[in-house]
């Protein structure tokens, strides 16, 4: 492991040094005497080793705390999430209230669900494309979910992410004048994958599909938390946008996680990728 020749400084810190250092601890960690890292506890230790940062808010561990800080490692994602939401406007109050009554009114009775899709879409005429996404994702939701919540136990991802996952995260980030699409795929990125994620966002290049920009996890809600498998899975979530940012040289990645009926965004868990050098990029 090499000492990074490439800078980078972010909330009045030097990141780049202080990765280096959350990385040696994690080497160190494997060489010692139980030669073990539980991925449930040192998760940010073993992403680190492939060059990539975590932020998640409020749940850092001792290690990140001790060399990074609390208070860097909050400015930090800040800094990032401000740098994918600045340009999302915000609901007016008048926007918000009408969504709201037309909401309300369809699950208290008074309107039926042609009448709630109609008003939900007269909505978005005069909306940029952003409000746009998340009055349609509310209006498709209307569309798939029953209006008593079902006693039964969630057990197939395939009826998660088709009626609670797909409607909102299509809706936010597929925009097919763009040619963007959320794909739920369950394929290899590439022939040299052994693992694979269960959703990309890909662009469409003519007829065929070209780059991806995005990976997705999705699992069931089990009695108790399996957090190894969704700590594994935010691993690989990781390592696919990584490569996906080198491969492709592309600036950013998105990854999203699904858990039971709860999507994990960015106030939970928000991972951002970016590429800093062609050979050790520092991702953060």
């Amino acid at each position: 492991m090499k000492f990074p020749s490439q800078r980078y400084s972010a909330a009045g810190c030097d990141i780049a040094r202080k990765l280096y250092d959350l990385q040696s601890l994690a080497v160190e960690n494997l060489r010692g005497d139980t030669k073990q890292m539980p991925i449930e506890t040192s998760i940010y230790e073993i992403i680190a080793i492939q060059n990539i940062l975590l932020l998640k808010p409020d749940q850092h561990n001792d290690a990140m705390i001790e060399i990074f800080g609390a208070e860097t490692l909050d400015q930090l994602h800040k800094e990032r999430t401000h740098a994918w939401l600045d340009d999302c406007p915000p609901f007016a109050n008048e926007e918000f209230n009408t969504l709201s009554r037309i909401v309300n009114n369809y699950q208290e009775g008074t309107s039926n669900l042609k009448e709630t899709a109609a008003a939900l879409l007269n909505m978005t005429l005069t909306m940029d494309k952003v409000k746009t996404a998340v009055v349609d994702a509310v209006r498709r939701l209307i569309e798939k979910l029953p209006l008593k919540a079902p006693l039964d136990l969630l057990t197939s991802e395939t009826e998660l992410w088709s009626k609670y996952a797909d409607p909102v995260l299509d809706s936010l980030l597929s925009s097919p004048e763009e040619r963007v699409h959320l794909r739920w795929t369950n394929l290899k990125c590439n022939d040299d994958d052994a693992e694979r994620p269960d959703g990309i966002i890909s662009v469409m290049n003519q007829s065929r599909w070209g780059r991806n920009y995005g990976h997705g996890e999705v699992k069931v809600a089990e009695p108790t938390d399996n957090v190894h498998a969704l700590s594994w899975d935010l691993c690989r979530l990781a390592f696919f946008n990584k490569a996906q940012i080198n491969d492709a040289n592309t600036r950013s990645a998105f990854a999203f996680q699904v858990k039971g009926n709860t999507l994990v965004g960015s106030k939970k868990s928000f991972l951002t990728l970016e590429n800093r050098t062609e050979h050790q990029g520092l991702h953060h």
